[in-house]
């Protein structure tokens, strides 16, 4: 009597889970964008660092240069200068060029090596020359502060400008 007159009907499946291997390509494409931005980022930082560092001789060489225009405007003093100025230049040179190459300098081949970064002949024939002259005599140069400084300054940005152009 239960003679099923309908054919049998199956009940509805649904699909399975969905899983989460293999993501879509947009996640495949927000994960190479994701390491791009992480390696770009690394290599970034890493200029900066660089490029901070190899500016640090700079940025000091400067900050001092102001501290000795400071001193001077105070006491007047132009022997203290011109060995303050005289001091600051070797130290901004063994840091832009090395020890081995300045150290050994003195008198007409330090003047040379300190024209060789400006145009012109400032040191060997102009007011520079105070400086090969300055540990020898205690007589004071006639002197113009203002100009021994501005060279003094215009040599930091001309030496470190071709010492930076040399490394990159």
């Amino acid at each position: 009597m239960n003679t099923p007159t309908a054919p049998l009907l199956k009940d509805i499946h649904l699909p399975g889970d969905i899983h989460w291997w293999p993501p879509a390509p947009g996640w495949w494409g927000l994960l190479v964008l994701s390491i791009l931005v992480c390696i770009l980022s690394f290599l970034l930082i890493r200029f900066i660092r660089k490029y901070w560092r190899k500016r640090q001789p700079y940025r000091q060489a400067k900050r001092i240069l102001l501290e000795i225009q400071a001193t001077y405007v105070a006491d007047q003093n132009k022997q203290h200068l011109l060995q303050q100025l005289s001091i600051l230049l070797r130290q901004a040179a063994m840091s832009y060029f090395g020890r081995q190459k300045i150290a050994g300098l003195t008198n007409q081949h330090w003047l040379q090596f300190l024209d060789a970064h400006l145009p012109g002949q400032h040191f060997t024939q102009g007011d520079g020359r105070v400086f090969a002259q300055l540990p020898y005599t205690a007589a004071i140069p006639t002197l113009d502060a203002a100009q021994t400084i501005s060279l003094v300054q215009r040599w930091l940005d001309a030496a470190y400008k071709k010492n930076t152009l040399a490394i990159y």
